[in-house]
């Protein structure tokens, strides 16, 4: 974890590192065959964000397995290899698709940061509308003598 302006130098060359978005930052400088790995296999969510830091976009992608056992890859395009606020954000939602179980990191063997992760699951709209006809027949009741 790191803090504060210009802690995040995940390359060793960058003359100005780049500043977290929070509070905190993930730094991570991989080693040989090593990826930042998610898993959300015991419980499986509808979306992942999160803000890359120093990315190069040679070769860097994220992978999402879904719950049925496929795999969705999403190659980049763009870096953020810059200097002070250089974050980029990144979203991925299943959209009809199966949850995601696992988020895997594989930006092309270079360091970089990682801020600002969220993930969750997003109530179906049905549940929603059960909800709210669940608690509007609880207080017609309530106001029946």
């Amino acid at each position: 974890m790191q803090q504060g302006p210009g802690s995040i130098d995940t390359t060793g060359v960058n003359p100005s590192p780049s500043n977290p978005v929070g509070q905190f930052a993930l730094d991570y400088v991989p080693r040989a065959l090593s990826d930042v790995v998610f898993d959300f296999s015991a419980n499986p969510v509808d979306y992942f964000a999160f803000q890359d830091i120093d990315t190069d976009s040679n070769n860097s992608r994220v992978v999402l397995t879904l719950t049925d056992g496929s795999t969705q890859l999403f190659g980049l395009t763009d870096d953020t290899l810059s200097f002070g606020d250089s974050a980029e954000f990144l979203g991925f939602y299943r959209n009809g698709l199966p949850r995601i179980s696992q988020v895997r990191l594989d930006f092309s063997g270079v360091g970089y940061g990682i801020d600002s992760v969220e993930y969750g699951i997003i109530p179906e709209p049905g549940a929603a509308w059960l909800a709210l006809g669940g608690m509007s027949f609880l207080a017609i009741r309530r106001r029946r003598p």
